[in-house]
């Protein structure tokens, strides 16, 4: 009960739940991709380029791995419906976190989905 609560509240909070994934991703990056899973899972907005811009400059390989296995498996999802914003808003990004973000575009998306972007 008190989780429902809790998370009605973030869902209302977005611009400082930006600022504090950015610090938690910037301070202790361990504890940001440990909580990842459940941030995509529970966090309305989580599927949006801001985002995903935060974990693809801020992850390390070894990590990344872990990433891109989970949303293989389906355990959770980082683009949801968002790939063609978050695809579009990439291009401002270095070209290494566009390298990734095409990654998690391959694990996260069905090839069929993807014809309209190619």
């Amino acid at each position: 009960c008190h989780f429902n609560s809790y998370l009605s509240y973030i869902n209302k909070k977005k611009q400082s739940f930006w600022i504090d994934c950015k610090l938690c991703a910037e301070t202790d990056p361990d504890s940001f991709f440990w909580m990842l899973p459940q941030l995509c899972k529970y966090i309305s907005y989580t599927h949006s380029a801001d985002f995903v811009h935060i974990i693809v400059s801020h992850i390390d390989p070894q990590q990344f791995s872990v990433l891109l296995g989970g949303l293989t498996r389906g355990n959770y999802k980082l683009l949801g419906t968002s790939i063609y914003s978050v695809l579009s808003n990439s291009l401002q990004w270095d070209s290494y976190e566009q390298t990734l973000l095409w990654q998690i575009v391959k694990a996260e998306c069905p090839s069929e989905k993807l014809k309209p972007v190619i």
